[in-house]
């Protein structure tokens, strides 16, 4: 049994990823990824975040319980038994990815500094010969290609051999522009992994959809950008790949344009003779490729940038608001012809203002130097701006419906939706997982809303991308058989987030305490208690939402809903609870522990949903992994897998003190409950 041992020290290494990258001005030691990795490697000192310990409620790290650890002879007796010990290291199932973990640069995804959000960590699927994930799926490309706006590009970005399935395509492209049924046909011919067609209701102007696009791209290099077909024309192959020579050459180069360019205040067109690589002040038009890693620290565009044109933002710059960006960020701005005669500008009055002289005489110096630039921008574009919400009528709240061969679900789902759409509550974004039913969502959805094709990433990783692209404070993750019976759920869900501060998850179908002994070796999780529907009843109430209303230590999926600034700053769902196409049993219970280890709350709540709408018995008893005794089997044997996996993630937190933790919330806020009621009767 000596290879028994060896297997699960390499999986024990290998299992459990970082959840996060290091924010702004925490030291690398005390970062989560790092507690992670000391974790699984047996350390037994948990030294979380210092922006975490200043807003727990207890101390967390070395006052916590540590877990025994296993013999080699209980190791070995779980395998041969197929009894999950609470604390052995988790044996995988046949289709569970089994993963390592490689850093990616991190960067903010807000405006304010201060509040960097990483991106999601990168994972290399380990492929074992009996413990692969089909098709050797790439969840994070090196390069990408946005396209805004215009659908005919692609066929000549095709017609340019730059697009293989390798390459991430991402395209938004308005109803006006396509019809519905077009749309669905265009999609079926992106045939790469991934490749995601995005069609809007409404149309949106240039940088808008771009800024949407860029932040809903996992590549971790370069991402190109094109906003016409005229543009598209001029991405060629050879282009590209001098634009790819020039980013390895200078370090710090942010964006590269290759239309025209405004240099040390004067106009620069791409088709000048003798026109070579230079820095400039900003870049104009497209195609012009952006580094991933400075666009994230550049942060998000502004809607008021879209100065130029009525209504969509026709002449709206996507290239010229980045540049900008990209220069305070710390990053420099460059210019590289593509020498074959740029179009024209649409709107030269506004396209060839100068900027202010500051960014001038930065250009001017890294032309002479030719290195990074170190002064600090002080200019317009370091303006205190807000990133939560573009517009005075935003909407607060964003709903992703992970979609997969429903069309019973169309109907109900996007009237009740579109309802508060059209009341500006709600942005609406359906995954379409199965891309068989776009056409008649974009037929019968109202207001903000989009259909997302994609090719069966399934709910992890949809929710993942999707939240990025979403434009809200808060998002709803829900599944195709949640139909409300009340309109209220969105700013319910609204009002426990602001009424609560630091709340980070709110579940709105079950959830449980892993309180007592009593293990489920079925499940390989405590019994504890159960609530939500067909189990306990949530015992208090938020009086001032309306709403049963409870924390509690873990909540089930579906829906979940999520402070987008803390999801992202949290590293977002994990990705090694499914392969792309499965199911993910218990990221859901992996995400709420999560909360409570890095100092936010979860809680269980009431929104009047009826969960498995779309299911003859009114329940999810005959779809998905319930569907017949195989599927079942496959879900249990999943199940037992990741929730063993909880164990070793979180040793010494993970059930005890996290439960423990969870239930001193819970009192507090009975307490604190019960101080409302009584002053309300006073009153």
């Amino acid at each position: 049994m000596i290879w028994v041992r060896r297997w699960f020290l390499l999986l024990t290494a290998l299992s459990t990823p970082a959840l996060g990258q290091e924010t702004a001005g925490t030291a690398a030691s005390g970062t989560w990824q790092a507690q992670l990795n000391s974790a699984v490697k047996g350390a037994s000192r948990m030294a979380p975040s210092p922006k975490f310990v200043a807003n727990s409620s207890q101390p967390i790290g070395d006052e916590a319980e540590v877990s025994p650890v296993l013999s080699a002879a209980e190791v070995e007796a779980s395998a041969e038994t197929g009894v999950v010990h609470p604390e052995a290291p988790p044996v995988p199932p046949s289709h569970t990815a089994v993963v390592e973990e490689h850093s990616v640069p991190s960067g903010p995804q807000s405006c304010n500094s201060a509040g960097r959000l990483p991106e999601e960590p990168e994972y290399k699927t380990v492929l074992h010969p009996k413990r692969r994930c089909r098709g050797g799926w790439q969840d994070f490309p090196r390069t990408a290609i946005v396209i805004a706006n215009n659908y005919d590009a692609y066929n000549t970005l095709k017609a340019n051999n730059i697009i293989d399935d390798t390459i991430e395509m991402l395209l938004l492209v308005p109803e006006e522009l396509l019809p519905s049924t077009a749309a669905a046909k265009l999609s079926k011919s992106w045939s790469g992994q991934n490749h995601f067609v995005v069609h809007s209701k409404k149309t949106y102007g240039h940088a808008t959809v771009v800024d949407r696009l860029l932040r809903m791209s996992s590549a971790q290099d370069l991402l190109f950008v094109v906003t016409s077909d005229a543009e598209a024309k001029y991405l060629t192959a050879q282009w590209k790949a001098s634009v790819a020579s020039m980013f390895d050459r200078h370090p710090r180069l942010g964006l590269l344009g290759g239309h025209a360019a405004l240099r040390e205040g004067a106009a620069v067109r791409g088709s000048e003779a003798g026109a070579t690589f230079s820095f400039v002040d900003k870049a104009i038009g497209g195609p012009f490729a952006v580094r991933r890693e400075a666009y994230m620290q550049a942060s998000v565009f502004l809607s008021s940038s879209e100065t130029c044109g009525a209504g969509v933002g026709e002449c709206a710059d996507p290239a010229q608001v980045l540049s900008g960006r990209i220069w305070a960020a710390g990053f420099q701005v460059g210019h590289l012809p593509t020498m074959t005669g740029p179009p024209p500008s649409p709107c030269p009055s506004v396209l060839l203002k100068p900027e202010e002289s500051t960014v001038s005489q930065l250009v001017k110096k890294a032309n002479v130097e030719k290195k990074g630039v170190t002064e600090k921008i002080i200019s317009h574009f370091t303006t205190t701006c807000t990133c939560s919400r573009i517009g005075p009528n935003q909407a607060r709240m964003s709903a992703i419906v992970q979609y997969f061969r429903r069309p019973e679900g169309v109907r109900p789902i996007s009237d009740s939706y579109s309802v508060l759409a059209e009341k500006g509550e709600l942005d609406i974004i359906i995954n379409d997982d199965s891309m068989t039913e776009g056409a008649e969502w974009m037929q019968r959805l109202r207001g903000d809303a989009f259909v997302v094709y994609s090719h069966n990433v399934h709910e992890i990783r949809g929710y993942n991308r999707l939240t990025r692209f979403a434009n809200t404070d808060y998002v709803a993750h829900m599944q195709d058989d949640d139909i409300p019976k009340d309109a209220r759920w969105a700013s319910r869900a609204v009002g426990l987030f602001e009424n609560h501060p630091r709340l980070g998850l709110i579940g709105g179908f079950r959830g449980r305490m892993d309180v007592g002994k009593r293990f489920d070796k079925s499940t390989g999780q405590v019994w504890g208690k159960k609530y939500g529907p067909n189990y306990l009843k949530i015992p208090l109430t938020d009086s001032q939402v309306g709403s049963a209303f409870m924390p509690c230590y873990k909540v089930n999926a579906a829906p979940l809903f999520v402070d987008r600034r803390v999801f992202y700053e949290s590293g977002a769902y994990n990705l090694n609870f499914s392969c792309v196409g499965d199911s993910g049993i218990d990221f859901d219970f992996e995400y709420s522990i999560r909360m409570w280890k890095t100092g936010y709350h979860v809680a269980l709540a009431e929104f009047r949903l009826r969960h498995g709408a779309m299911d003859k018995k009114g329940a999810a008893s005959k779809s998905g992994t319930r569907a017949d005794k195989k599927k079942w089997a496959a879900r249990r044997d999943a199940e037992r897998f990741n929730n063993a996996q909880l164990y070793a993630m979180y040793p010494g937190f993970h059930n005890k003190a996290g439960t423990a933790l969870a239930m001193k919330v819970f009192n507090e806020e009975k307490e604190r409950q019960a101080k409302h009621a009584a002053k309300g009767k006073r009153g």
